[in-house]
């Protein structure tokens, strides 16, 4: 692999530090109702396509809500209005050709400025009121990301407001999870995920995050003895922490 020596160099130095490994495989059951968080418009596939694939196999109805706008997304020689526009087509491709049903949404906050702003937390609890998610997955508070921890602040928030009890799943992008309890067996489809990354061309020209998340997944196959996976750390609503 290629990836980025500084790039690998941190995510070995990461790696060595987790000493926990997912011990359940997560069981998915039929015609739930699931929001994916996507704190940026490619978090979703890089760590969640084959949660996203196998809910969506088992007949759940599947919303993505995107909270950043992507203006501040890696490129040169377009405008900020012209970049959000290609990050939002390079979403859909990425998630549509593989799950045309699944519904977008966007939140559109400043792409590196996320906060928890009442207007934000308002738009979340809206859409967990509306649809009463059984299952809601999301970037935790300890992510070394600042919008993926205000992303975090933004649903716990949105959660006490509404009450509402489901299982929250935190998925791990930069740092990996230190208590990552279950996971998905991505074996099968760890082609097709590398395939769904690649849509978000305009970011790969700086980094290589097909390589990036096909080394995760694979070393945390070695973990509980399969090709690839994804870890995740399953929680209650009572055990999620202050933002």
């Amino acid at each position: 692999m290629q990836i980025d020596k500084m790039v690998k160099a941190r995510l070995d130095s990461l790696m060595s530090k987790v000493t926990k490994a997912p011990a359940r495989e997560i069981q998915f059951k039929a015609g739930a109702s699931v929001l994916v968080i996507s704190p940026h418009y490619d978090d979703d596939v890089i760590s969640c396509f084959g949660a996203i694939r196998k809910h969506y196999m088992s007949d759940c109805k599947i919303d993505i809500l995107y909270i950043a706008d992507g203006v501040e997304s890696l490129d040169s020689g377009i405008s900020r209005q012209e970049l959000c526009e290609v990050r939002k087509k390079e979403a859909s491709a990425a998630v549509h050709s593989f799950f045309p049903n699944v519904s977008l949404f966007h939140m559109m906050q400043q792409d590196g400025k996320v906060t928890a702003t009442d207007e934000s937390v308002d738009f979340l609890a809206n859409m967990i009121t509306g649809e009463k998610y059984d299952y809601i997955y999301c970037t935790g508070g300890t992510d070394s990301h600042k919008d993926h921890r205000a992303t975090y602040a933004i649903l716990k928030k949105a959660l006490d407001k509404t009450g509402h009890e489901c299982t929250i799943r935190y998925f791990e992008f930069w740092k990996p999870l230190d208590n990552a309890n279950v996971y998905v067996d991505i074996s099968d489809c760890l082609e097709a995920k590398k395939e769904s990354i690649s849509y978000h061309e305009s970011q790969l020209k700086f980094i290589d995050y097909v390589e990036f998340a096909e080394y995760v997944n694979l070393w945390r196959g070695q973990q509980v003895g399969c090709t690839a996976c994804e870890a995740y750390e399953e929680v209650m609503i009572t055990s999620l922490k202050e933002a």
